[in-house]
Formats: structure tokens, C-alpha cells, sequence
């Protein structure tokens, strides 16, 4: 952020974040000092760039979950790598299952008691590789 000629930069107070006509903007409220040690306030625009910056994750490639719908037992396979979690949420965050492994190829889990929904699973092996599934409970 850029200041005025001859202003010094004290501190800032607030920041908000605005759109206008589809353009974010951060507003810097603070305080300046001028040279000649008068105090004023300040605003200040900053205009953003549409960018999307995301983490970049390392998928299971030969991990299976089956069967996909299920109304029973779930079964979770991984050919190549080992097994060290699988946490299973529904559609709004709620856990309804979460365990540690300790290198398996292969999990099996009732959920049958499971309300009819959508779920989401998610394994990790033991090189730390994570992979998301939606899982559909049928009744």
C-alpha cells in the first residue's frame, strides 16, 4: 500500500473488505503522521485480483470403496498404499465415523444404523495422500 508524500504510516485500525460492481476492494482505515506531527486518518483502496490460489492435493489412485450406494456394509480397498484413516461425515460435517489404522489394505464398516443420506469418506494412506468419496445410504 502506497502512503502520501510526507505522511508516515502509524497504524491501521480496520479492514473491510467491499465489492462494487463485482470488483473487491480492501479499505485500510488508520492513522498517518505528517512530517510537521499533525495526526489524520486515512483510507485507503486496494483493489484485488481474481484469483483463485488453492492447495494442491495428493490423491489415493487406486483406492475403491464399494458398494456405492449401500445400505450395509462398506467396503474400502487400497491396492497400492495402506490405510492409516477413514472418517465418514454427512453432507452438513457431522462424524459419523472416524478411525485410525495402522497400515490395512482393506476396512470394512457397518453402516447400516446410518440415517438414509449422502456421505462423505475420506481415507488416508500412510505417504499422507488423501482422497475424498460421496457415499449414497440407501435404506
Amino acid at each position: 500500500m502506497e502512503t502520501p508524500t510526507g505522511l508516515t504510516l502509524l497504524g491501521v485500525t480496520d479492514i473491510e473488505l467491499l465489492t462494487r460492481n463485482g470488483v473487491d476492494e480492501l479499505i485500510y482505515r488508520g492513522t498517518f503522521k505528517e512530517t510537521v506531527s499533525h495526526l489524520i486518518n486515512f483510507k485507503a483502496h486496494l483493489k484485488s485480483v481474481d484469483e483463485v490460489v488453492g492447495i494442491s492435493e495428493n490423491k489415493i489412485v487406486n483406492f475403491s470403496i464399494y458398494p456405492n450406494p449401500s445400505n450395509g456394509i462398506l467396503n474400502l480397498s487400497d491396492n497400492t498404499a495402506s490405510i492409516t484413516k477413514v472418517e465418514i461425515n454427512n453432507i452438513l460435517g457431522q462424524v459419523f465415523f472416524k478411525e485410525q489404522y495402522y497400515n490395512q489394505n482393506t476396512i470394512e464398516i457397518d453402516i447400516s444404523n446410518y440415517p438414509t443420506g449422502t456421505y462423505l469418506v475420506k481415507i488416508r494412506d500412510a505417504k499422507a495422500n488423501t482422497s475424498t468419496v460421496k457415499l449414497i445410504k440407501n435404506n
